[in-house]
């Protein structure tokens, strides 16, 4: 995932099979919660789809729920700064629920820096291995 603009925290994260709870989510059904824990890493200039990133600065954890719409998977993540800052959004999982392409979320709450934001951010991501 890679967190855009005007909010001051371009991030990227990666999937790590090993920090989920739950079934895949291309495997989950109507109403089942996935949750899954990702470290995020300080935007540098690069391709980040290459693997180039800074350091590490927090954790990313994503509650993704399929809806009974084929291809809606809503998704709520809560961004935990090693500062202990955090910011809190909710959408939509990107390219009808496959992690590929752009999306948005809305702002929902947040401390530190983060506690008097409003609007949405956009949210990118690129899926290689077609994993859900």
């Amino acid at each position: 995932m890679n967190i855009e603009e005007g909010y001051d925290f371009p991030v990227i994260s990666e999937g790590d099979e090993e920090r989920r709870f739950g079934p895949d989510l291309a495997e989950a059904g109507f109403g089942e919660t996935v949750v899954h824990e990702e470290t995020i890493y300080r935007e540098v200039d690069g391709d980040w789809r290459k693997g180039e990133r800074g350091d590490a600065i927090g954790t990313v954890t994503l509650s993704q729920t399929p809806t009974s719409v084929r291809g809606r998977v809503l998704l709520h993540a809560w961004f935990v700064f090693d500062d202990g800052e955090t910011a809190e959004f909710s959408g939509l999982v990107p390219g009808e629920g496959s992690w590929q392409g752009k999306g948005r979320l809305g702002w929902r709450g947040g401390t530190g820096r983060f506690g008097d934001r409003r609007g949405e951010i956009t949210v990118e991501s690129s899926n290689p291995k077609r994993w859900g």
